[in-house]
C-alpha cells in the first residue's frame, strides 16, 4: 500500500474513532476510501477501533 494511501486511511479511521455520537456501542462497520473497503469494529466499552479486513474495490 502506498504511503499516501496508508496516511489517508489512518486519518479517516482516526476521524471515525473520535467522531461524537457514533451509532452503536459495539458494531461491525465498513468505509470506502481510495479504492479500498475497510471493515472495522468499534467497541466503546473498550474504547477501541479494530480493522478486521481491507479489500480492494473497483478494478
Amino acid at each position: 500500500m502506498p504511503s499516501a494511501t496508508f496516511q489517508s486511511l489512518q486519518r479517516a479511521l482516526e476521524r471515525i474513532a473520535y467522531a461524537p455520537g457514533r451509532a452503536a456501542a459495539e458494531a461491525s462497520l465498513s468505509a470506502t476510501l481510495d479504492g479500498l473497503t475497510v471493515i472495522y469494529e468499534l467497541n466503546d466499552a473498550e474504547r477501541s477501533l479494530t480493522v478486521v479486513n481491507i479489500l480492494r474495490t473497483g478494478h
